[in-house]
């Protein structure tokens, strides 16, 4: 009987210590699971990723308080047999009024003639700033060869009458296309502006700046331009545009020249302005000969 009873109590011993020991186990088992829930829950509650909607906007006059312009440039490439077309995107953004000047986020959108679209976003910055000048877009192809449209978002912040103020401004632009025909009756200036191309002489390739001069001051002007080169073959590129240069009627200067590969000879330059002043719309359009360019020193 004893001997039985010494034989129950070590079951029992080992029963209590096994359970002592699965309790712990299942303790250390739910810890990790608790552990791994919550990495889970954390990665499935993280910021998704921003993506941005299409802008929807209009062709706007002016924005008082920014300046907000873009540049398409174009360049010629040679090609394993053929040359190739290549066109660039700058975009310029200048708060002018507050003192607490800041931009937050600005996108541009393009689409190109085959309906192809592209759109660019920044809303990181090292640190705050109140002009931004991007090439967002590098001499690349595009597909259908030609944009057919560009749209700009800009949010900002700045300080008008000591109270911090978040704005938005959109804007579409549709890019001026090339017609022959159009030109007529061809002149450099008007009333209200004049138009003029330089050119430097510093290697093989072609290097030209723009001007755009007011005749008017500090009047809203709101001006588009779009300029085509034409080889001594006949074939037309595009060459500089400007769009939504809507200033005070600040005059304009290329900052840096518009540059097209030697590798085609170039006969003229078609020079077209459409620009808005006292609610009319007026265009404006000049055929150069390059021979005939003012050559400037370097």
């Amino acid at each position: 009987m004893q001997v039985e009873l010494r034989q129950i109590h070590t079951v029992i011993s080992l029963l209590m210590n096994n359970w002592r020991i699965m309790k712990k186990l299942n303790l250390f088992l739910l810890l990790i699971l608790s552990i791994i829930l919550v990495g889970c829950k954390k990665e499935d509650v993280g910021e998704e990723e921003f993506k941005p909607e299409k802008i929807i906007a209009e062709h706007e006059f002016i924005n008082d308080g920014l300046i907000s312009f873009i540049k398409l440039s174009s360049n010629l490439y040679q090609g394993e047999n053929t040359i190739d077309l290549k066109h660039s995107i700058t975009a310029f953004i200048h708060v002018t009024k507050g003192i607490y000047r800041e931009i937050t986020y600005y996108q541009f959108d393009y689409v190109t003639v085959d309906n192809t679209y592209e759109t660019f976003y920044n809303r990181e910055f090292a640190k705050p700033t109140r002009f931004v000048a991007h090439q967002f877009l590098p001499f690349v192809k595009v597909s259908g060869n030609a944009f057919a449209e560009v749209s700009g978002l800009i949010k900002y912040k700045t300080n008008l009458s000591l109270v911090i103020e978040e704005k938005e401004v959109k804007y579409k632009e549709t890019i001026l296309k090339f017609n022959e025909n159009d030109y007529v009756n061809n002149s450099t200036n008007d009333d209200i502006i004049e138009v003029a191309i330089y050119k430097f002489d510093l290697d093989d390739d072609y290097h030209f700046k723009y001007k755009i001069d007011f005749k008017v001051e500090n009047e809203p002007i709101h001006l588009d331009m779009q300029s085509w080169f034409k080889t001594t073959s006949g074939t037309v590129y595009p060459l500089m545009g400007l769009y939504n240069y809507a200033t005070y009627a600040e005059d304009y200067l290329s900052v840096s020249d518009e540059i097209i590969s030697g590798i085609v000879e170039i006969e003229q330059i078609y020079f077209k302005v459409i620009y808005i002043y006292n609610n009319k719309t007026y265009t404006l359009t000049s055929i150069f000969n390059v021979n005939d360019l003012v050559l400037l020193e370097e």
